[in-house]
């Protein structure tokens, strides 16, 4: 187990965090395009629901409700996330909170995705910044034992 001369982790240690946080990120990829798969296909779910099931409603109210569905998981953001409708407007529906809830899962799933790359790449610099000073500390020893060698002759 080697040590970097000025930290307290082991090269294997950052190698190992290094795979983990990779294995994370394609977890966290797959995640996100599962969750995305049911995003797209929850409209269609939504819309049967709704067809079937408010029947009583009047055409425009339908419509509208369909809207706030559509809304949704257009706007996919946090913002968005503050503006939405809550359960006693007449344009909520279950699928429409269904809605809310896959985008909210995306939209964690895309904030931990973004922390894991963020850790991912200061790994992968604090191991490019550690090899070059190893490469460094190399060449000034062979320098330092060639003048040693070359002054006892």
């Amino acid at each position: 187990m080697s040590h970097c001369s000025h930290c307290y982790m082991s090269c294997d240690d950052i190698n190992m965090m290094e795979n983990g946080l990779r294995a994370e990120l394609a977890k966290a990829r797959e995640q996100i395009k599962r969750q995305s798969e049911i995003i797209k296909s929850n409209p269609a779910m939504a819309l049967t629901a709704l067809g079937n099931g408010l029947s009583s409603l009047d055409e425009e109210l339908r419509i509208m409700q369909l809207a706030a569905i559509s809304t949704v998981l257009l706007q996919n953001t946090i913002e968005s996330a503050k503006e939405r409708i809550i359960k006693g407007n007449p344009y909520w529906t279950v699928a429409y909170q269904d809605a809310c809830d896959a985008v909210d899962r995306e939209i964690k799933l895309r904030s931990q995705l973004e922390k894991a790359e963020k850790a991912l790449n200061e790994i992968l610099t604090y191991q490019k910044h550690t090899r070059k000073e190893r490469a460094l500390v190399s060449e000034i020893a062979r320098k330092y034992f060639e003048e040693k060698k070359d002054a006892g002759r």
